[in-house]
């Protein structure tokens, strides 16, 4: 079994998906992902952890997900990164 493959574009936030991704799952993380790097790019500035966050989060990753996420604890305020994470990634975050 293949490791799923995030291909992000720093420029538009896109991302690309390859074939072992379900298509509803897809879909669903494309939507979700591009509406918080839309959030994320005009109010924080933060978009580059929060998509490194969110590829380690999918990916299971957990020990990176914990420093990327105490790195962005510095970088934005504490109150603002969880209210962000509640209402975007509610479906991933456990």
């Amino acid at each position: 079994m293949t490791t799923p493959i995030l291909v992000v574009d720093s420029t538009f936030g896109l991302w690309e998906f390859n074939q072992s991704w379900e298509p509803e799952l897809e879909c669903l993380l494309r939507w979700s992902i591009l509406t918080l790097i839309f959030f994320v790019d005009r109010v924080v500035g933060c978009c580059l952890i929060l998509k490194i966050y969110l590829m380690m989060k999918i990916l299971n990753h957990f020990k990176q997900v914990l420093l990327l996420t105490s790195i962005a604890l510095r970088l934005v305020q504490p109150q603002l990164w969880r209210k962000i994470l509640r209402a975007d990634l509610g479906f991933i975050i456990h």
